[in-house]
């Protein structure tokens, strides 16, 4: 079986996928670093790319079909709005 994000297409089109897709929208790289062995959580400011490289090698080493990235835009934002405030 190989992985891909197309099945994950297929589950959003109400069709039926080859085999059921892993899939997680958000996990954290607090989570990740235990599970892979390293640090890297505080990298992105710094190293993007060394950032990007462990968060994907996460989601590839533990069979997920699909890497999941959300950025926060509150700081973009002013006051923040409704996104980061009761």
């Amino acid at each position: 079986m190989e992985r891909s994000y197309r099945n994950i297409v297929r589950c959003a089109k109400n069709e039926k996928p080859s085999y059921v897709p892993l899939y997680e929208h958000l996990v954290s790289d607090k989570i990740m670093e235990p599970l892979l062995g390293e640090r890297f959580a505080g990298a992105v400011e710094q190293d993007e790319v060394f950032y990007f490289k462990k968060y994907c090698e996460f989601y590839d080493r533990f069979g997920y079909d699909a890497v999941s990235f959300e950025g926060c835009v509150t700081a973009v934002l002013p006051g923040g709005g409704a996104l980061g405030r009761a």
